[in-house]
This record gives structure tokens, sequence and C-alpha cells, in this order.
């Protein structure tokens, strides 16, 4: 999550990291439309990734919002961005895997 102030002067942070799983993607968009307001999700942008091969890769989405807490006084705005990124992940099998023998060097 990124946020910046209102302020022209004012810079951008980036607040924490929040890593989710999911068993699919349907259950993760389902979980993403309950987090974010109407407006934010209606407008969300796609997010790329340049591959090695050059060629750009759709993993996610970018939100973008208007945020406060008014934990804080006087009450805190600032403008918030969401990358939210999609990532597959699986367990390996490492009983299975053969040892690898280094290689000798030659002089």
């Amino acid at each position: 999550m990124t946020g910046k102030g209102y302020g022209k002067s004012d810079k951008r942070y980036c607040m924490y990291k929040d890593d989710k799983s999911f068993d699919d993607i349907q259950e993760a968009l389902t979980w993403l439309k309950e987090q974010y307001p109407t407006p934010a999700w209606k407008h969300k942008q796609p997010m790329f990734v340049e591959t090695k091969d050059g060629k750009m890769l759709r993993v996610g989405f970018i939100v973008s919002f208007r945020a406060d807490d008014i934990s804080h006084v006087p009450l805190q705005k600032w403008l918030q961005q969401d990358w939210v990124e999609f990532q597959e992940c699986r367990s390996l099998d490492l009983s299975r895997q053969e040892r690898v023998k280094p290689k000798r060097r030659m002089s």
C-alpha cells in the first residue's frame, strides 16, 4: 500500500505489504470486491510486469481511492494506491530431489 497526502509537497510513502492466500482466483476476487469501496474497485487499473523475453504480462490491479484515519487528531486524509498482484504458489516435494554433485575445477 502506498499513500500520499493531499498537499503538492507531500511525498509518497509505502505503508506496508500484506500477503494473502486463497484456494483459487475466484475466491481472491470475491475477497477483493468486499475489501474495497465500490467506486475504487470499479475504477481499478491493470498492473503489468515485463517478462525476460520483453513481453508484458498482466499480473494484477492498481486500486486507487481517498482514505482517512479518524484515530488521528486532526483528521488525516490521503490518496491511497494498493498494488494487488496475483502469484501462484505450490509446494515442492524435496524428498525426491537428487543431490547435485559439485563440479571439479580444472586448473
